[in-house]
């Protein structure tokens, strides 16, 4: 068992999860209420407040797996026009933004083998499992094109993948 200082309950994924403080380090940490066991006040333990606004600190991430030497990154990728109209309505982070025509054309220059007629969006968000994860599950329907680690990470998952149908 661990001392924990608890927060704020998240839900991500259809899943609620206990956003807390671990003791004595004081790194947050998350835990999947569905996996919970048992739980105990430990009296004799006191409460440590949590050191940072835990809404704004939280804004910066998909899910709840909060890397705190993650950068804050642009992650560009574009989709079939039918796929983006669906992101469009449910977004993948609240910072999500379509780059305006004359950008769209300037991102199709930059990054030429994006079919002609696909979507570029944007997302400024911190790296973690959740991020590549939703990425991912669009599969063939979108390309991410940046930062090179969320690139490395899909093409990864896509070999280890492979891999295993074989």
């Amino acid at each position: 068992f661990e001392d924990v200082s608890p927060y704020r309950l998240k839900q991500y994924n259809n899943r609620w999860y206990l956003i807390c403080c671990r003791m004595p380090d004081g790194r947050f940490s998350n835990y999947a209420l569905d996996r919970m066991v048992s739980y105990s006040v430990a009296d004799d333990v006191e409460f440590m407040p949590c050191p940072v606004d835990i809404d704004e600190h939280f804004d910066d991430i998909i899910g709840v797996t909060y890397v705190s030497d993650a950068p804050v990154e642009k992650v560009i990728f574009a989709g079939s026009p039918k796929e983006i109209q669906f992101i469009l309505t449910k977004p993948l982070h609240w910072t999500q933004k379509r780059p305006t025509q004359e950008q769209q054309q300037e991102l199709h220059e930059r990054f030429p083998s994006v079919p002609c007629d696909w979507i570029f969006l944007t997302i400024e968000c911190k790296w973690n499992f959740e991020l590549i994860t939703t990425l991912y599950s669009f599969g063939e329907r979108i390309v991410v094109l940046s930062p090179e680690r969320v690139v490395k990470d899909i093409k990864e998952k896509l070999n280890k993948m492979l891999h295993l149908y074989k």
